[in-house]
């Protein structure tokens, strides 16, 4: 990512929240942060080798100072050098130009940067120059931010060819790239496997017995848990199976007695995983099971060789508390695994890294907590097998289900709240979620994150939390999502959830939230929904490397590719320049004046600016949208929104050049055109959305699509500016002295309001960065709606379908307030009155972004739409106050109970706005274009 100024970035470095990616762009935009980099435990050695060759006294004290041997990091010799002159260094560059010009491998200081390496500008004359890259080019094999396209579709309902009749999937299993695997139910716990053809979806295979397989495959064979008859007796034991997915064919069987885990227990709880090229079988004990698994009584861990033939180590302990079982598996880091329940071994040698009775588990990066009531005297940190140092916390859980990987710092839940339980022992309540300093236990954030939690016997669980290395992604039980900055607790941004439970990751990162129920899919960077889809939606891998995802609903099992995935090979326009011998063409845009070519080779990079022959590439740096090229002699070139607009830097002068095509071998030839008369993105920025209406356009300018620093707004003729931004609900919105305008991509609609009146204009065609070009009718809205073409019909089938939608997540409010009235399942009513208000608020978000420009009185429709969602919504909050009220209480004032009484008097304004709403709808929109009438309970 990029950092606005040199005290975020050394805040980001603080705070151990970078990547790999950050770290390179800050050793080369601040190179005074060069030393605290080369100090951290987890720079890799291509990174830690380019810092040592700058022969800087602090970075050279910095790489002196790491130690000198450790796993998994190559240890950096630092000799004591002479620094070199000028001409030395000039004489060396002359040396590597000849050595390029020869074929000759030559060994220089390069910064080597995700797919990036080395590579010389061509197509004119001139000295070659090094080229350094950094970022990745957009994949050619399709983004999931331009929707899906089903490749094809099969029934759910299947003939059973183990037991006959016929059955159907209920759940989607592992995926390799030879064949993906669905289960359906065997009995009360088990299931059986159906193996598909990715290709077809037709069934190759169903085998009913195994326990557990993992979810990723190794060397492309699956390692399961499975059992084994033992000869030709009816006894059965514990086996280890690596199985080709393509038939079911087990290639390598060894029992657990050979795997020397006899005793240990094979049950609906049993993982085996692929952790660092080996198998980790992780199998707790329930002694006392029955129909249920019982009471856990220890687990035991086993590391076995890629083989599957020999265990390299066992490990066991017997910490029993249920709060051990939310910690996320199969978790390897600084050396030490920590599969679950209370358990840290040294992943070389199976050694425990603590006393076993602390019940040690991983919760933030370099950070073991343990049980507080353990009683065990331990250090305040150990050494881990890597050599970095591990602090030991002895904090509060967190509540939250961990899903990958652990945070920066470790989560707890302070001042939680709750009332009396009802029958089952369960409390709902809230409580404040922050990450704390692991060494002090002091909270981190200044702002705590409130959020809903439930409690049974003592315990509080809260949902899930994702670390995707940039930012905390925290799903919780009142049905939303939101992004969180782990260094400060800021909000970056919040999504409704179809589900509390389900959280995928694409390979282009976009996040697949949800469950059987639905799946909607959301821009990491901006929490923008992209589309959604019904059922259970995970990714998997196909034999050409490409990604697909799979999908299962109750009726159907689906594949689906990137909608703008190209059956063949996208070809450069004629008249393009030409790539060197052996290279293929990525970008080629052709704009006033000149034009620019970027060519790929696997890891080099050529760049070819026709009009300036004599410009030689220095720098060529990838961006979400675009790209930006640094010459020797200090000229820029950027290409922002998928090659639409072209900024030249001459002289420090920027300016932006007309555009007259542009393709890329990732998403073809582009079809958005920027308008004339566009102006320039303020120092530091680079445009990130461009809306185009009748009458003018709206430019966004920032550093990223979720930071908005500026915005330019052109309407009859004349343009206002301001800076004054903020992103939210998938548009970026800015106030403009008294107005404030909005520009929004599904639908594509720009708003501008004043006071209480309200102008919309309906977008021709836009570009927003990570969600490509769109226009009127293109594109997914609200609630998983096709967004509207410019007319009156569609616009109104437009509105008819997200209310329609939405209305499942309000239908249960009556049957949540009689709950509470009766005082019975208080915890299940009050989660539904969580989530009623979570709905309510994303259906005032979608109406921002409701284009009713063509529709008669469209202005006033939304007007009084907007007015009675947000009294709803007043009053929803309101009715998880008195119901939260009541369980604290004991249910002893019930209808009594003054909170009651406000809610029922601010309900009859809400009736008085709907039947406004519905007054003009009903009346006049539901005649005029046979939409469906609604009541005031579905609004």
């Amino acid at each position: 990512m990029t950092y606005q100024n040199e005290a975020a970035a050394r805040q980001a470095l603080e705070a151990r929240v970078t990547t790999l990616s950050d770290l390179r762009v800050i050793v080369v935009d601040y190179p005074q942060l060069r030393a605290m980099v080369a100090a951290l435990p987890e720079v890799d050695a291509a990174l830690l080798g380019w810092l040592a060759d700058l022969h800087d006294p602090a970075v050279d004290a910095a790489l002196e100072a790491r130690p000198r041997s450790s796993a998994g990091r190559v240890p950096v010799e630092v000799a004591e050098r002479t620094p070199a002159s000028r001409p030395v260094v000039i004489a060396i560059a002359a040396v590597a130009v000849v050595a390029l010009v020869a074929g000759l491998a030559v060994g220089l200081p390069r910064l080597l940067s995700g797919p990036g390496g080395g590579g010389t500008q061509g197509g004119g004359p001139g000295t070659p120059a090094q080229l350094r890259v950094t970022g990745q080019p957009p994949a050619v094999t399709g983004s999931w931010a331009s929707g899906t396209r089903r490749v094809w579709r099969v029934d759910a309902e299947h003939v059973d060819q183990i037991e006959g009749g016929t059955t159907s999937y209920s759940d989607i299993a592992a995926r390799t790239a030879g064949g993906w695997s669905v289960t359906d139910f065997v009995g009360d716990t088990g299931h059986a496997y159906w193996g598909l053809d990715p290709e077809s979806g037709s069934v190759r295979w169903g085998y009913e017995s195994y326990r557990a397989c993992a979810k990723a495959d190794l060397n492309g064979l699956v390692p399961c848990l499975d059992h084994a008859r033992k000869g030709s007796s009816d006894e059965w034991e514990a086996v280890l199976r690596l199985v080709d997915w393509s038939t079911s064919k087990s290639v390598q069987t060894t029992t657990f007695t050979e795997l020397g885990l006899g005793k240990a227990d094979l049950n609906p709880a049993s993982e085996v995983a692929v952790v660092d090229g080996d198998l980790v079988l992780t199998l707790p004990s329930y002694p006392d099971s029955g129909p249920e698994l019982g009471d856990l009584a220890g687990v035991t861990v086993a590391r076995v060789g890629a083989d599957g033939k020999k265990a390299r180590w066992t490990a066991s302990n017997t910490c029993t508390g249920d709060d051990w079982l939310r910690v996320p598996g199969k978790l390897l880091a600084n050396g030490i695994l920590t599969p679950g329940y209370g358990i840290a071994v040294d992943f070389e040698t199976g050694k425990p890294i603590l006393d076993p009775k602390s019940c040690p588990m991983l919760t933030g990066r370099g950070v073991l907590r343990v049980d507080p009531s353990s009683g065990v005297d331990l250090p305040a940190q150990v050494t881990a097998p890597d050599g970095s140092m591990v602090v030991i916390s002895r904090a509060g859980q967190s509540g939250f289900r961990l899903v990958d990987a652990a945070p920066p710092q470790p989560l707890t839940l302070l001042e939680v709240r709750t009332g009396s339980g009802d029958k089952y022992g369960s409390r709902a309540g809230t409580a404040k979620l922050t990450a704390i300093d692991p060494v002090s236990g002091k909270p981190a954030w200044a702002t705590p994150l409130d959020v809903a939690v439930t409690v049974q016997d003592g315990e509080a669980t809260a949902g899930a939390v994702s670390f995707d290395g940039q930012r905390l992604l925290v799903l919780e039980f009142d049905r939303r999502i939101r992004a969180v900055d782990p260094a400060t607790g800021r909000v970056l941004w919040v999504a409704a959830s179809p589900g509390t439970y389900g959280l995928n990751r694409t390979a282009d990162g976009t996040l697949l939230v949800g469950n059987y129920q639905g799946t909607i899919a959301l821009d990491p960077d901006t929490g923008a929904q992209l589309w959604s889809l019904p059922g259970d939606i995970r990714p998997a891998p196909g034999r050409d490397g490409q990604e697909s995802l799979l999908q299962l609903t109750g009726d159907y099992v689906a594949r689906l590719d990137p909608a703008d995935r190209p059956v063949k090979a996208r070809v450069v326009p004629a008249g393009a320049a030409s790539c060197p011998a052996g290279m293929s063409p990525i970008s080629w845009t052709r704009y006033e004046g000149g034009a620019v070519l970027v060519c790929r080779q696997e890891q080099r990079y050529v760049v070819v600016v026709a009009d300036r022959p004599d410009w030689q590439a220095s720098e060529l740096a990838f961006t979400t949208g675009g790209y930006q090229v640094t010459f020797g002699n200090g000229a820029r070139l950027r290409s922002a929104l998928g090659g639409a607009l072209i900024e030249l830097v001459e002289n420090g002068q920027p300016r932006l050049v007309q555009v007259h095509e542009s393709w890329s071998a990732a998403a073809g030839k582009l079809t958005f055109t920027a308008p004339t008369g566009l102006t320039s993105c303020p120092a530091g920025s680079w445009p990130i959305s461009l809306s185009v209406f009748d009458g003018g356009w709206l430019l966004v300018c920032g550093t990223g699509p979720a930071q908005p620093t500026a915005i330019s707004y052109s309407s009859g003729g004349s343009r206002r500016d301001t800076g004054q931004v903020t992103f939210g609900n998938g548009g970026y919105c800015g106030d403009l002295g008294g107005a404030r305008v909005c520009a929004y991509h599904a639908p594509a609609l720009v708003t501008e309001r004043t006071g209480a009146s309200e102008l919309q204009r309906s977008v021709s065609s836009d570009y927003f960065t990570g969600r490509g070009a769109g226009g009127s009718g293109k594109g997914t809205g609200s609630f998983g709606v096709d967004s509207p073409r410019d007319n009156d019909k569609d616009q109104v089938r437009y509105l008819s379908q997200i209310l329609q939608k939405s209305r499942t997540g309000r239908s249960n409010l009556d049957v949540a307030v009689s709950q509470v009235r009766r005082c019975t399942k208080l915890t299940e009513a009050i989660t539904t009155l969580r989530s009623v208000t979570v709905n309510r608020e994303e259906l005032l978000a979608a109406l921002d972004a409701t284009p009713l420009t063509a529709v008669p009185d469209g202005t006033l429709l939304v007007s009084r739409l907007r007015n009675a969602l947000t009294l709803s919504r007043e009053s929803d909050l309101v009715w998880v106050q008195w119901a939260e009220s009541e369980q604290a209480g004991g249910c002893a004032q019930s209808t009594g109970n003054p909170l009651y009484t406000r809610v029922t008097g601010m309900n009859r304004e809400v009736a008085r706005a709907k039947d406004e709403f519905l007054a003009l709808w009903n009346r006049k929109i539901v005649p005029g274009y046979g939409a469906p009438s609604f009541s005031r309970s579905q609004i």
